[in-house]
C-alpha cells in the first residue's frame, strides 16, 4: 500500500475524491484513480482541502486530494428566529447567521443572514 503523508507542490501523477468529512480525517485507506490503495497519514488534526497534493513516503507518486461533488442541504433559521421573539417580550431584534463552512474551499465564508425585529 502506498503511504502519503507529506504535502508537496510538484505535479499530481494521480489524484483521490474526498467528501468533506473524509478531508477531515488525518489517516484514512483510500483507493486512487489509478486504482492503487494508499493509505493518509497526516499530523492529527490537520485536513485537506481541494487541490492539496501529498507526495508518497517512497516518492514514487503525488496524489492530488479532489473535493468530491457533494449534495448540499438547506437550513431554514426562520422558525429559530421567531421562537426568540415569541419567548421573551423584552428581545427587540434577532440576527441569525448561517454558515456553511463545509464548503468553504478557499477560505470564504459562504452563508446567510436573517434578521427581525419587533
Amino acid at each position: 500500500m502506498l503511504i502519503l503523508n507529506q504535502r508537496t507542490t510538484a505535479p499530481a501523477t494521480d489524484s483521490v475524491a474526498l467528501a468533506y468529512d473524509e478531508r477531515k480525517r488525518s489517516r484514512l485507506k483510500v483507493t486512487l484513480a489509478s486504482g492503487i490503495e494508499a493509505g493518509i497519514f497526516l499530523e492529527r488534526g490537520d485536513h485537506l482541502h481541494g487541490g492539496d497534493k501529498l507526495i508518497a513516503e517512497d516518492g514514487s507518486a503525488v496524489v492530488e486530494i479532489l473535493a468530491a461533488p457533494e449534495k448540499l442541504i438547506e437550513a431554514v433559521a426562520d422558525h429559530i428566529i421567531a421562537r426568540l421573539l415569541a419567548q421573551d417580550p423584552r428581545v427587540l431584534s434577532v440576527e441569525v447567521k448561517i454558515i456553511k463552512l463545509a464548503i468553504a474551499e478557499a477560505g470564504e465564508a459562504i452563508g446567510i443572514t436573517m434578521k427581525r425585529a419587533r
